[in-house]
């Protein structure tokens, strides 16, 4: 050890020119290290190299400058205490990582200590805490950390929390850079009273918060000098970031970006612009947080927004439409399009009052918070609808409110180029807004995608044009009849829906092709629950009231208070029905003890919500009045189309339930749905009429329903299917055309039942799959009996359980085991087992499985292939497992050993057949006539060959192009009798 010694220090000052003071500590602390290398913690020991007074260089990444004579680890703690009388630059010369840094200039030092760590084009990496401070009062002190030169594009990433300059001296700690330098905090960043900012050339271009979870930006600083060009919260990580300390500097020279989903709180604090330009960018989910007024004492010349801390000084502000703005202070103002902020995402209002000072728009939902009063002053707020999304206003609690100056909500709605009818509601109190003033644009004729021509008879005041029929009604439920509209100058707020027939925006003539277009309406929104009560006149028996939503909320039908209701909606689908105008569509919405079950007929994803801006229909139990009650708390997230169009679906369906869709065929390949029904079965329920069916709301065309005594029914719930349940299908006003019934059953396959659909017509029975969906074409024709209204019906019969009719195991010549079994009536079965035994079947273990392939109470016949069946004797069995979790067995089959060193054998390669030509291989096998078979997995026979083998060894060709893909067997049998059996797929 001494030799080494002696040798490092006479080369050091030999060859490195160092000072004996340094040869001195390096032999110390060498010796030191060698005898304790558990130390973390390190020490800077450089001088660095240049003149007295002069600036000095030292290298960070080198080891004569570290008290233990090595660059600093990842896991040391970094101790750099400069007392040296002069300026230095510390400089990275490579990527450095370390745990905690500790960097200051002591007290009573009372010298020219200007350090600079540099890390030039590197990065700097501080895994856990860092403290950056100057302790001595000389004039001409200073700490400076980052990038010196003007280009260089280092960073420094703070992993953990960080304090800058907490010390009050006459100088300060600087964080420097450049415009492609980069600063990144993951933890708290504290600039304390003397924590700076470079000036000028010197600041950082990107000062980047990016931890994991919330971190505190802390400015304690009074006297500024804390500019940086831009300001980005979120990059990998999603931080909140909450801005705290004791001024509210205006800090930024370029752009403020929050990204992701990250949170930037801007506290009581602000984050303004030096002066008017640059961006702020809410992106993606991100939120911004205000809880304060604006500090009308900035020291730059930007624009202040006054009544919040709403960042300011951005020429270009773009706040995402799924990104939220939270006004969480005491009062506060509501910046809006005269503060160049284009429109709000989500837009959360908490605390006392929030007040418009500018109108705006908003894209997705505005909160309201308890005790919190939205006052729109004299400015708007517009809900926007578009085709990708509808803005909202969640649940008002009861001691939240809003007020109004001539301000108003302006709520559009989005409609699809679809020229038909729609039924709209109008979610506004009875104030300012008329029909023209609204839907017509004030008489506008402009195309700019908003209004619609309304039309009607004669008499009438402010229509677009006379027609014979009239484009705005609504229906009467006290006559029964639809009332039109003949004065556009009455208020448009109504509680009953409009059926409004839309041909496009305003400048859509009525014999034009029809576009999309957005109707508006201005006025005060409904809040509070909002009760509708179906009339019962006395010609009616069953009454029918027409609802419009009541708030600019998407809502749950299901959650909304009934009081003697059918539990159903219908509402109005204008892309459906032959004649392209639209037609009815009914939802089914059950609670309670009989499960729950969403139903929406006629190719409309199932849906219990009622969208803003749609209006619906509810009917009564029986021949009393009903009451629907929709309250604040029925309020739904989110939006949909109210026209879309979108295919089926159906929501966990845990009951056994069958459907029945009507599909006309007219169009050839695009077949459109018409009606839905609807079955459930459990013994639950009765099979008389109650609360629990669900009467037809019939159309003007087509109409698909269940028969239930006297009545129609779309939803028919009765007790559990027997072999003696018949469902009666009603089809009513088709036209002559092809159409086909899909059945879709679900939780029916335990069920021994078969199920057919009689046609009376026809006089057929068509068999119906209880496990699978079951298509049925059929036509109207000229003959009145094929348009019958009782043409169909559903029976339902016993039938005899699925049984193993046979099986058997044939020992192939390369030691395998086909296994082959046959079923007849196969049905339920979920799976089959083969389980093999070498103990002559006393214990088995399973070895393969085998889905089903009929499940129709067909007779299939299976073939498994044991590869790895031992060289010995073995015995098979099936085990049948059925959907309720039965099981049943087979008999037991036997295959004998053979002899391994035969080398006969008749194979096939590939076993995987692609171009319908199946290769047989016979490798010493017997001259002779040979037959070949080709099976299904039905059993039934695609292809039948002869072959002759006259020598040792031959390849055999069998074409079966035609043949569909699937599972096969080549069956080839010798003139003895003796027969192989090999397996294959053909794709």
């Amino acid at each position: 050890m001494k030799a080494i010694l002696c040798f490092l220090t006479t080369m050091l000052i030999k060859y490195c020119y160092v000072s004996i003071r340094t040869v001195l500590t390096l032999f110390f602390a060498l010796f030191i290290y060698v005898g304790s290398s558990a130390q973390t913690t390190i020490k800077w020991i450089g001088d660095g190299s240049g003149t007295s007074n002069a600036f000095a260089t030292s290298d960070f990444n080198s080891i004569v400058n570290w008290d233990l004579l090595r660059v600093p680890l990842p896991t040391d703690s970094v101790v750099i205490i400069v007392t040296q009388n002069r300026p230095i630059f510390i400089n990275l010369s490579a990527n450095a990582t370390i745990n905690k840094l500790t960097f200051i200039v002591p007290k009573n030092n009372n010298n020219n200590e200007q350090v600079y760590l540099n890390v030039n084009k590197y990065t700097l990496t501080v895994n856990s805490t860092s403290s950056v401070d100057l302790q001595d009062d000389h004039p001409l002190n200073k700490i400076s950390i980052g990038v010196y030169d003007g280009f260089s594009a280092g960073v420094v990433d703070f992993e953990g929390d960080v304090v800058f300059g907490l010390t009050a001296v006459r100088d300060a700690v600087y964080l420097i850079g450049n415009p492609n330098s980069k600063i990144i905090s993951r933890g708290n960043f504290t600039m304390g009273l003397n924590g700076k900012v470079g000036l000028g050339s010197t600041i950082p271009g990107t000062l980047l918060f990016d931890g994991t979870g919330t971190q505190n930006f802390i400015f304690n600083n009074v006297a500024g000098n804390c500019k940086f060009n831009n300001i980005v919260v979120g990059a990998t990580n999603n931080p909140t970031v909450i801005l705290g300390g004791i001024t509210t500097p205006d800090n930024i020279l370029g752009d403020l970006t929050v990204n992701g989903s990250s949170s930037l709180d801007l506290n009581s604090r602000q984050l303004n612009r030096d002066a008017n330009g640059g961006n702020l960018f809410l992106k993606n989910t991100a939120t911004l947080r205000l809880a304060a007024l604006s500090n009308s004492a900035n020291t730059g010349s930007a624009t202040l927004i006054l009544g919040s801390n709403f960042p300011s000084g951005f020429t270009n502000i773009v706040l995402d439409s799924t990104s939220t703005v939270e006004f969480y202070g005491t009062t506060q103002s509501i910046p809006g399009a005269a503060n160049l902020i284009k429109g709000y995402g989500n837009l959360t209002l908490t605390n006392n009052t929030k007040t418009l000072i500018s109108s705006f728009a908003m894209f997705r939902k505005l909160t309201i918070a308890a005790s919190t009063t939205m006052d729109l002053n004299n400015f708007d707020d517009t809900l926007k609808s578009n085709s990708q999304t509808t803005a909202y206003v969640g649940a008002v609690p009861t001691t939240a409110g809003i007020t109004y100056g001539t301000g108003r909500f302006v709520v559009e709605r989005y409609l699809k180029s679809v020229k038909s009818w729609r039924l709209l509601a109008t979610p506004v109190q009875s104030d300012i807004t008329t029909i023209k003033t609204s839907w017509m644009e004030s008489g506008s004729t402009i195309s700019n995608g908003y209004g619609t021509q309304i039309t009607g008879p004669v008499p009438g005041i402010g229509m677009d044009q006379t027609t014979q029929r009239g484009s705005l009604k609504w229906y009467n439920s006290a006559t029964n009849k639809y009332v039109e509209i003949t004065n556009t100058n009455d208020p448009i707020a109504r509680s009953q829906g409009y059926y409004v027939f839309v041909r496009g925006d305003r400048a859509q003539n009525i014999a034009g092709g029809g576009s999309a277009t957005n109707l508006r309406i201005k006025g005060k929104i409904l809040t509070g629950n909002q009760t509708f009560t179906t009339l019962i006149p006395a010609q009616i028996s069953n009454s029918y009231e027409s609802v419009g939503n009541p708030y600019p909320s998407k809502i749950n039908f299901k959650t909304a208070l009934k009081t003697n209701l059918d539990p159903s909606f219908t509402v109005w689908d204008p892309t459906a029905g032959i004649y392209g105008v639209g037609r009815f569509l009914q939802y089914i919405s059950l609670t309670g003890p009989y499960g729950d079950y969403f139903y929406l007929g006629n190719g409309t994803t199932i849906l219990n919500t009622i969208e803003s801006g749609q209006a619906f229909f509810i009917q009564s139990a029986s021949n009393v009045s009903g009451t629907l009650t929709i309250q604040e708390s029925d309020k739904l997230d989110g939006s949909n189309l109210v026209s879309r169009n979108q295919s089926m679906g159906r929501v966990g369906v845990l009951m056994p339930t069958l459907e029945v869709t009507l599909e006309d065929l007219n169009n050839g390949s695009n077949p459109t749905l018409q009606e839905h029904v609807v079955m459930k079965f459990d013994n639950s329920f009765s099979n008389d009429f109650d609360q629990y069916d669900v009467r037809k709301f019939m159309n003007a065309e087509c109409n698909l329903a269940i028969k239930k005594g006297t009545r129609s029914l779309i939803l028919d719930s009765r007790k559990n299917l027997t072999a003696s349940d018949t469902i009666f299908l009603s089809l009513s006003n088709t036209r002559i055309a092809p159409y086909r019934f899909k059945i879709d059953p679900s939780v029916l396959g335990n069920l021994s039942l078969k199920a057919f659909l009689k046609d009376k017509f026809l006089q057929t029975e068509a068999p119906v799959s209880l496990t699978d969906v079951t298509n049925v074409n059929f036509n109207i024709t000229v003959d009145a009996a094929s348009r019958a209204t009782d043409r169909f019906m559903i029976v339902f019969k016993n039938v005899a359980p699925a049984v193993f009719t046979a099986i058997k195991a044939v020992r192939n010549n390369d030691n395998s085991v086909a296994v082959t079994w046959n079923m007849r009536n196969e049905n339920n079965i979920n799976t089959y087992s083969l389980e093999r035994s070498t103990d002559g079947g006393t214990n088995y273990t399973v070895i393969n499985s085998q889905m089903p392939t009929a499940n129709n109470f067909g007779s299939p016949y299976y073939t498994v292939t044991d590869a790895d069946a031992p060289n010995e004797m073995v015995w098979y069995r099936i085990q049948a497992n059925n959907i309720s979790n039965g099981a049943f067995y087979s008999d037991k089959a036997d295959a004998k050993a053979v002899d391994v060193n035969n080398k006969h054998g008749i194979s096939m390669y590939p076993n995987l057949v692609v171009d319908g030509t199946v290769n047989l291989y016979f490798n010493n096998q017997p001259a002779g006539k040979y037959t070949i078979s080709i099976v299904n997995s039905k059993g039934e026979q695609v292809k039948f060959s002869t072959v002759e083998i006259n020598t040792n060894a031959g390849l055999k060709y069998i074409l079966i192009k035609e043949a569909a893909a699937g599972m096969y067997r080549a069956i080839v049998k010798d003139d003895k009798g003796i027969s192989v059996v090999i397996p294959f797929v053909k794709l």
